[in-house]
């Protein structure tokens, strides 16, 4: 029963870090890592509100819902499991979309160019953190939902 169980964990798990490292490297391009338009200091603000909005996500969630995911462990950990693979997209879309717009060419007259860079910057940054926000919210939940119930499946596993 156990090494069942563990198997396929081992391969979710595996298929979840191939995907992390692919939603990593989205959300660096939408922070504008490469381009010579965007600017440190604003990829530092973009990570510190998309981080903080997962931080009380979190606190949030597990104040509301933190005595109910041992009353129903299996359902929470399907739930833990959909959730990362819904944060690992929406980091995708967020970092690919922005990426997108940063390198869109421009074919308007050179007067306007300047403009439409700077606009294109903020556009960029807000997609950024709207998916980043989102995705940001759905690790938060993971979090809560993943390690309470790990635990409680660990204790099943080891009476078996």
């Amino acid at each position: 029963d156990y090494l069942i169980y563990q198997i396929w964990d081992s391969i979710q798990a595996l298929c979840s870090s191939i995907t992390s490292v692919l939603a990593t490297r989205a959300t660096f391009q939408g922070l504008g890592v490469g381009s010579s338009i965007a600017t440190p200091t604003a990829a530092v603000f973009q990570w510190i509100i998309k981080d903080g909005v997962g931080m009380l996500a979190r606190i949030s969630f597990a104040w509301f819902k933190g005595t109910d995911l041992d009353n129903n462990s299996k359902t929470w950990r399907i739930v833990a499991d959909i959730l990362n693979d819904v944060a690992l997209g929406l980091e995708i879309i967020a970092g690919t979309l922005a990426a997108s717009i940063l390198k869109s060419k421009n074919e308007n007259q050179i007067e306007q160019i300047e403009q439409i860079e700077e606009d294109k910057v903020i556009i960029a940054r807000n997609i950024f953190l709207f998916f980043g926000c989102l995705a940001s919210i759905s690790r938060a939940l993971v979090g809560v939902a993943g390690a309470a119930t790990r635990a409680s499946f660990t204790a099943h596993q080891a009476r078996a």
